[in-house]
């Protein structure tokens, strides 16, 4: 019978044992090992060549790399006993869309604070009704929307919704409740643990065996961290980059990295000498596109029918390609294994649609005519 949904006792691989924070159980439920394949890109430059780990295909509506970290993070919720969680994140979260949606899986309830652009508005429209917000309603979640501060920088909004998210915890605690928080992004040691695992499984695929280096997205920064300090433990030869898609410094990001590393308990190691960050291809933040990066994320889509996202892997491939082609040196070969961490129900958000009306690929409609 199959063990999906359960919670099941882990067994870490032995590399990774010694680590600091060693989860005690997973549930099962992303849909892994998840398949890597050859990519063939258009424009790709010459002589690099690209393989993809499908993470976009870890579920259905939980697909993502953040179903590995839920399976982590929500058995330590459950073996304490708790009846809710309670996270954060952005309105095009995936996180939060895919926590919400696990967590009625296993049976528990969801509060999501939802960081949101539109203050003097009605708080069902402030969050909308399309893409991953669509799907976190569907849940059955709690969503507080919490507007941004005209002016104030993001780190100065999150401590904000921070302190409103532990009032919050508070009063639940007081009515009963059992609340468990999730930091954003489920970027804490447990939620590392669902890469660790994964460089496990990438390892059994021998899908690192003939790579030079691994390309990964990095926002809260715990999907790339477990992936560097995975490389690092194993003693691959691999190169792990990620590319920036918040416009936090990159000297912020490897500060960042570091306290990632040190709680996971690995010492004497430079977060520069586990990992390359990528700067410059943002485009002014989180959630900030361009015609460029929308024209992008449909050729890719067109010509290898794989979906990325204007937020998160796009903006990874926008980063690949360019430095591809301006800074080829900085990796360590030319074969690259590409993370697909998913994002793809953004689509659904309405960002594209006025590239897509306007790109022959994505326009071949015509009525139907009996001639």
């Amino acid at each position: 019978m199959s063990s999906y949904c359960q919670l099941e006792p882990y067994s870490p691989p032995e590399w990774a044992s010694h680590l600091a924070v060693v989860p005690k159980s997973r549930i099962h439920l992303a849909m892994a090992p998840t398949p890597v394949h050859r990519w063939h890109l258009p424009h790709l430059p010459s002589p690099f060549s690209v393989w993809v780990k499908r993470d976009d295909l870890t579920g259905c509506s939980t697909s993502g790399n953040k179903l590995r970290k839920a399976e982590f993070i929500l058995a330590d919720a459950i073996e304490k006993g708790s009846d809710c969680i309670v996270t954060f994140g952005g309105i095009h979260s995936n996180h939060a869309r895919t926590m919400a949606l696990a967590a009625r899986e296993v049976g528990l309830d969801s509060t999501l604070f939802i960081m949101t652009e539109s203050p003097k508005v009605h708080p069902i429209d402030q969050v909308g009704c399309r893409g991953n917000m669509m799907l976190c309603r569907l849940s059955g979640a709690t969503v507080v929307a919490c507007p941004r501060e005209e002016g104030k920088p993001h780190i100065e909004d999150v401590l904000r919704i921070s302190a409103l998210m532990e009032g919050h915890l508070d009063k639940m605690r007081l009515r009963g409740r059992k609340p468990y928080f999730i930091p954003v992004g489920g970027t804490c040691p447990l939620g590392e643990w669902g890469y660790i695992h994964a460089w496990e499984e990438l390892r059994g695929q021998r899908a690192l065996d003939n790579i030079d280096d691994v390309i990964v997205t990095i926002g809260s920064g715990g999907t790339a961290c477990a992936l560097a300090v995975a490389n690092y433990l194993t003693g691959s030869r691999v190169k792990v980059h990620a590319v920036t898609i918040i416009n936090t410094p990159a000297d912020d990001l490897y500060n960042v990295i570091g306290q990632r590393i040190e709680e996971l308990g690995v010492r004497g190691v430079e977060p520069r000498d586990l990992i390359d960050l990528i700067d410059g291809y943002h485009l002014g933040g989180h959630g900030c596109v361009n015609k460029e990066l929308k024209e992008l994320v449909i050729s890719v889509a067109s010509e290898t029918g794989v979906i990325l996202d204007t937020l998160y892997t796009g903006k990874t491939m926008l980063g690949m390609l360019s430095e591809m082609k301006v800074n080829p040196h900085r990796f360590r070969g030319n074969r690259i294994l590409f993370i697909n961490t998913g994002g793809m129900f953004n689509a659904f958000s309405g960002i594209v649609d006025d590239v897509i009306k306007t790109t022959p690929s994505s326009s071949r409609i015509n009525g139907y005519s009996e001639s």
